[in-house]
């Protein structure tokens, strides 16, 4: 079911080394975004190479917050 509201968290799956042999911890949260009336999610930016999860952080009333996570690649 489409809805509005719900607020998604884009996280890394793994260590990201970038300048200067920096490290990026695994499971660092990138970006958050919520879902527009269509039910929509538009996660936008520069992200380094590498691969992230979704986790849905917030939902509306009347809704149970969901523990799954979508991997990406």
């Amino acid at each position: 079911v489409a809805g509005e509201g719900f607020v998604f968290g884009l996280y890394n799956t793994s260590v990201i080394t970038y300048a200067n042999d920096q490290r990026l911890p695994a499971n660092t949260l990138m970006a958050t975004a919520a879902t527009d009336a269509n039910g929509n999610l538009t996660i936008s930016g520069l992200f380094p190479h590498g691969n992230y999860y979704l986790k849905e952080l917030a939902v509306p009333d009347g809704w149970k917050l969901s523990a799954e996570i979508g991997q990406f690649l």
